[in-house]
């Protein structure tokens, strides 16, 4: 777990620098929990719900988090200055708020 550079936010997480998902964040703080562990709290469903759900092999090497960037072999999730919600990306979350609110 570590804390974000700047609190709240929608952080972009990338694999080899695509974009793979948008991860909103709420209390100013990210982690990677193991899939093994999320099974044994029975939490699947909410972890594919809140967060972004990694199902390929299993991943070892160097981790690195610094101001709030966090750096994992090619996956990163940069929050010192990329917040997706402050760029033009309403398109996103509107179609986001119609399919859970519509």
């Amino acid at each position: 777990m570590w804390n974000t550079s700047y609190g709240d936010g929608c952080f972009p997480i990338t694999l080899n620098d695509k974009v793979l998902d948008k991860l909103g964040v709420d209390a100013g703080c990210l982690s990677i929990v193991p899939m093994n562990l999320i099974n044994i709290w029975g939490k699947e469903a909410a972890a594919k719900d809140l967060g972004y759900v990694y199902d390929g092999p299993g991943l070892a090497g160097f981790l690195a988090v610094e101001e709030g960037d966090m750096r994992w072999n090619n996956w990163d999730i940069l929050t010192g200055d990329v917040d997706v919600d402050d760029e033009d990306d309403e398109g996103y979350w509107s179609s986001q708020d119609e399919e859970m609110y519509g």
